[in-house]
C-alpha cells in the first residue's frame, strides 16, 4: 500500500478533472503532496476500495464544488 498519510485528498467530479489536476500540480508544487484519483489507485486495486482507504488516512480535504459537482 502507497503512503497515503499526510496526503490532502482532492475530490472531484470526473467533468472538473481538468481544474482538479492543476490544482494538484499547484499544491505538489509547494510541496504539499496530493492524492488524487485516478492517477494514485494502483493498477489492479479496485477504484471505491482505493479511494475509501484514501479518505480514510488523508489528513486533508479539499472538495471541488461545482455545478457539475451538486448535479
Amino acid at each position: 500500500m502507497a503512503d497515503i498519510a499526510g496526503k490532502v485528498f482532492i475530490s472531484y467530479a470526473s467533468r472538473d478533472a481538468g481544474i482538479a489536476h492543476e490544482l494538484c500540480a499547484g499544491l505538489e508544487t509547494a510541496d504539499i503532496p496530493c492524492w488524487i484519483a485516478p492517477r494514485d489507485v494502483r493498477p489492479g486495486e479496485p477504484y471505491a476500495a482505493a479511494i475509501v482507504q484514501a479518505l480514510g488516512t488523508c489528513r486533508m480535504l479539499v472538495l471541488v464544488l461545482s455545478k457539475n459537482s451538486i448535479e
